[in-house]
């Protein structure tokens, strides 16, 4: 924008057009960042404002956030919100989908926890514990599986009712992959066989 100098960051402020005063009480500033004219190394970063104008320059080229920029949180942040921009529609939809799993997962431990902790006294807690997590990862799968293939059929509830904890994760890691009940129930065949 302006080849009359190689500052990166040129900024102006309100002038009076004859006498050429300065307009003292605006908070109106402009300010330019010309990042084509920024060329410092990554080694070269001295500052937070280098850091950022790095960032913007470098960003569509990054793979990770050099260690030595990583230190600033915001620019970690900026860095996973451009990373997220380059997916696919599919892949954003995908991700989404994982993050609220995951939200839905934590949810129910908790409240599977708290309904764990209300079946018993203190030698009963353990066990409540365990059963309340387990009808609550039951339900979360049950509700995950509905959204993806729709209504389940009685025959695979009751099999998801019986499946272990460690079972359960397995199909939690898997829900993503099915795109029918068939392929629900070809992976219950496959990783429950001990099912009847």
């Amino acid at each position: 924008m302006f080849n009359e100098h190689n500052k990166v960051i040129s900024q102006f402020t309100l002038k009076e057009d004859e006498l050429l005063l300065n307009y003292q009480h605006s908070p109106l500033k402009l300010v330019f960042v010309e990042l084509p004219k920024f060329n410092k190394t990554l080694e070269e970063l001295t500052n937070i404002t280098d850091k950022w104008l790095y960032f913007l320059r470098k960003a569509p080229d990054l793979e990770v956030v050099p260690a030595s920029m990583s230190i600033v949180p915001e620019i970690e942040k900026a860095f996973t919100i451009a990373d997220r921009v380059n997916l696919s529609l599919e892949e954003v939809d995908d991700l989404e989908k994982r993050e609220q799993f995951e939200r839905e997962r934590v949810g129910a431990l908790e409240l599977s926890k708290a309904e764990g902790l209300a079946e018993g006294r203190a030698e009963g807690i353990q066990i409540g514990e365990q059963r309340g997590e387990q009808r609550g990862q039951i339900n979360l799968i049950k509700r995950l599986l509905q959204r993806q293939l729709g209504e389940l059929n009685q025959s695979i509830e009751a099999r998801l009712s019986q499946l272990s904890s460690e079972q359960l994760s397995a199909l939690a890691e898997a829900i993503f992959d099915f795109s029918s009940v068939a392929d629900l129930s070809s992976w219950l065949e496959t990783n429950c066989s001990n099912l009847t």
